[in-house]
């Protein structure tokens, strides 16, 4: 029957999904309640602000990314599933942990390094103390890029996989540690709003690998570290460590926007020259990825 398919489907989803939400509010009681106890309320809603305007907006916007990877990974798992095709389901899983950590690791690293700026590019209205406490809250949550992006790929391989009640087992340990994590890092009055980035970088980093440990049983994929890890590591921190000295070498020259837009871009040529000479990906990979063709015939690998 086609509605008892459905419901079996889309239940788990539908409560995975209502996991975050539910930490988000009880972030939000947490936080006025647990500094309250040592910071008036006016600067709890500083940091509150902080966190939730200027820091997790940004912190977001790489999952538009993610979640499109993870959309293009369930069907192909799925038909590979379907196909008893061992070799495709490793393929696709593989290729889903190494797209995660390319786009999360470089995401996180580019945060890590110009939050600030950004910061102070996009709210321009901002005051110079609510800067520097959401500039130290995004060097902390910007640890969470990668594990968020870990989180949707895998989801994505294991619901093509027909596992979609995992991740809801596996955010919902990484919710409740959160919550702990939350009371533990809040209360400590020289932590406090970092507490809240703290439980977040927990939260999606047990998640994403209690998920990720799944897809490898249930795939048989064997980790390459230095392919899937090391490589885009590699990558990332060369682009950071360019960033980082073009945007102070522009900003001595002129301050402002431009330097920062032209530092993000020095940052994303960086990453695609290491990507290059690292070979991240291999000419198979680029044809399973959407516009990869274009990407292996730029580098003449056909």
């Amino acid at each position: 029957p086609v509605i008892p398919e459905l419901l079996r489907i889309a239940i788990p989803i539908t409560l995975g999904a209502s996991i975050i939400p539910i930490t988000s509010m009880l972030d939000v009681k947490m936080i006025f309640a647990c500094m309250g106890r040592y910071m008036d309320e006016a600067a709890v809603n500083q940091r509150y602000v902080a966190l939730s305007t200027n820091v997790r907006s940004l912190i977001n916007l790489p999952a538009s990314l993610t979640t499109a990877l993870a959309m293009s990974i369930v069907p192909a798992i799925s038909g590979a599933r379907a196909r008893r095709d061992r070799e495709g389901m490793h393929h696709f899983a593989g290729l889903g942990l190494k797209l995660s950590m390319a786009i999360g690791m470089p995401c996180a690293v580019g945060l890590f390094v110009l939050g600030g700026p950004i910061i102070q590019m996009l709210f321009r209205s901002i005051q110079p103390e609510s800067l520097a406490i959401a500039t130290s809250i995004m060097r902390v949550a910007s640890l969470s890029v990668i594990f968020i992006s870990l989180v949707q790929t895998m989801t994505g391989a294991l619901q093509g996989m027909g596992r979609q009640s995992w991740p809801v087992w596996s955010l919902l340990a990484g919710g409740i540690l959160k919550v702990v994590s939350n009371y533990i890092f809040l209360s400590m009055p020289k932590v406090n709003i970092l507490g809240a980035s703290i439980s977040n970088v927990v939260c999606y980093g047990v998640a994403g690998i209690l998920d990720m440990v799944l897809v490898l049983r249930l795939t048989g994929l064997r980790v390459r570290v230095w392919n899937m890890f090391l490589k885009p590591l590699v990558c990332s921190l060369a682009m950071g460590a360019a960033v980082h000295f073009a945007y102070l070498g522009l900003h001595a020259i002129r301050p402002g926007m431009i330097t920062t837009i032209a530092s993000v871009l020095v940052g994303v040529g960086v990453f695609f020259l290491m990507a290059m000479m690292t070979e991240l990906f291999t000419a198979e990979e680029l044809d399973s990825i959407p516009g990869g063709g274009r990407i292996k015939r730029f580098l003449r690998k056909d």
